[in-house]
């Protein structure tokens, strides 16, 4: 709600006469009680119409009463003219249909009804709204085809849409995650929306191709399309959206070799988001001129190769995720990775699989010291690759660290007591390897179940069943061989449990960088 200003004008600049203070002070207590404008009665129609609509109104029905100013309801604001400029309703509990009548808000800017109850179809009254810029309408229970929705979609195979269904131009951004909308994106019709800053229509239905004509999209900042069945490669056009920060491409069906795409003109990229999808080949070098990027998140396609040294060029990088894809040589990949100082998160398991043991183990497969430089992490997860050697004392500098993952590898020696100083080690999974001796006991080992453990037969500690660091480890040969024998099946079930708490855990840990 925006009260009428209170200015002076001296135009012809007269010489006016000084005010006496009480003067002064009674000027201002004018101002202050100005009244807000009252709104007029078409606008109140509208926004009266819109609450018959719903079922279930949350206090709507008391809070908006028919002989009051509408300018002064909850969620209203008016501009001096009485003229309802944002209608802002999100998380009021609201259930029903949203009335096309507030496509007759003549001087609405934004319209926020996100995080509410309702249902049926978006009224084309506000798609072809000429004043609105923001449209938020995402984590609701609409539905229909998105052919329906006429600012972004284009012609049915059955019927033409006229072409002024497809004069929203003032649109800046466009929010409709979280609902059914199926259909796919119209090469023809999504240019027209020239303003657009942000498209989110993630957790859709939505098919087919980004289309190549997303280039013409020169204000764009934000895309957001994670969580439907779109497919295709990723257009070469979309790398001149060079005001690009956002792209979250996640959980879809999009395939092809990443080094054709061109991320050199995208210098303003933070975000970068294409896990679960069927993308081949090695990470572009040209992803690496993207030096503002905080997040990269890959996992979960068909990545191979080595990881480039001039992935040392995202020194911005705070978020790293390339679990679940078919990189090679572990060794260089922490040799090139040790030195990433803002790093926080890194989860990189489960790619290293298929390499054989090196037979001269100084040239490794092994945790290099270094790790312990990335003081900065509060993630590690390297299980599921070829890893051999002794856990690096080093890890104990990485005081911050919430998680640590190493299961399924080849380690050996004895689990470094200094991991006791890990006092915010919540979740620790060392479980599949040949480590031997003691567990340590201090700190937060103690929270840790047995899962974090098994898979080691030469291991001991009070949360190994049968493996008590007191009993005589040798212990009865059929014991022993009891468990040597339910070692294999222990690393079947801990390899479906683990992958999917990696996939879990990265999701958990992501959604700070990627909503």
């Amino acid at each position: 709600m925006h009260p009428l200003p209170c200015t002076c004008s001296n135009r012809r600049r007269t010489k006016l006469p000084p005010i006496p203070l009480l003067g002064v002070a009674h000027l201002l207590l004018l101002c202050i009680a100005s009244p807000t404008s009252s709104c007029t009665q078409e606008e109140k129609i509208s926004l009266l119409k819109f609450l018959e609509g719903l079922s279930h109104g949350s206090g709507l029905t008391t809070l908006w009463q028919n002989e009051t100013n509408c300018c002064m309801w909850e969620g209203i604001t008016c501009d001096t003219d009485g003229l309802v400029t944002e209608t802002s309703l999100a998380s009021m509990g609201l259930e029903g249909s949203i009335s096309p009548s507030l496509g007759n808000l003549t001087s609405l800017l934004s319209l926020n009804l996100s995080h509410n109850s309702l249902s049926g179809q978006i009224p084309a009254e506000l798609l072809l709204h000429r004043s609105i810029v923001a449209l938020d309408v995402s984590f609701n229970n609409l539905h229909g085809d998105l052919h329906k929705l006429p600012s972004i979609l284009g012609r049915d195979m059955e019927r033409d849409i006229p072409d002024d269904l497809y004069n929203a131009t003032s649109l800046e951004h466009l929010s409709f995650p979280n609902n059914q909308l199926h259909g796919t994106l119209s090469p023809e019709n999504i240019v027209k929306l020239s303003n657009l800053v942000t498209i989110n229509l993630a957790n859709n239905e939505l098919s087919g191709k980004i289309p190549d004509s997303i280039g013409q999209l020169k204000r764009l900042e934000e895309l957001h399309l994670k969580y439907n069945s779109m497919f295709g490669e990723l257009p070469s056009n979309l790398s001149k959206c060079s005001n690009l920060k956002t792209t979250i491409l996640g959980s879809n069906i999009f395939h092809g070799q990443l080094k054709k795409f061109n991320f050199s003109t995208l210098s303003k990229l933070e975000i970068l988001d294409i896990m679960s999808n069927k993308f081949t080949g090695i990470v572009p070098e040209s992803l690496y001129f993207c030096n503002n990027l905080i997040a990269l998140r890959l996992p979960s396609n068909n990545f191979q190769g080595q990881l480039s040294p001039r992935i040392g060029n995202l020194k911005s990088l705070k978020f790293l995720s390339l679990s679940n894809n078919s990189f090679t040589n572990i060794t260089h990949a922490l040799q090139v990775l040790k030195s990433f100082e803002n790093l926080t998160t890194l989860l990189i398991g489960t790619n290293f699989r298929g390499e054989a043991m090196p037979e001269d183990e100084t040239v490794d497969g092994q945790i290099p010291q270094q790790i312990g430089n990335l003081k900065a992490l509060t993630a590690l997860n390297l299980s599921f690759n070829n890893l051999h050697g002794e856990v690096p004392q080093s890890i104990s500098n990485l005081t911050n660290l919430q998680l640590l993952d190493l299961s399924n590898n080849h380690l050996t020696g004895e689990i470094p007591t200094a991991l006791e100083n890990l006092h915010f080690l919540s979740e620790f999974n060392i479980s599949n390897n040949n480590l031997e001796g003691p567990i340590p006991t201090g700190g937060q080992f103690s929270t840790y179940p047995d899962s974090s453990f098994v898979g080691n037969p030469n291991m001991c500690g009070p949360m190994i069943i049968h493996h008590h660091c007191n009993a005589v480890e040798a212990g009865p040969a059929p014991t022993v061989s009891k468990d040597l024998c339910g070692a294999d099946i222990v690393l079947t079930v801990s390899f479906a449990v683990f992958v999917g708490v990696g996939v879990l855990y990265d999701q958990i840990v992501l959604s700070r960088y990627f909503g």
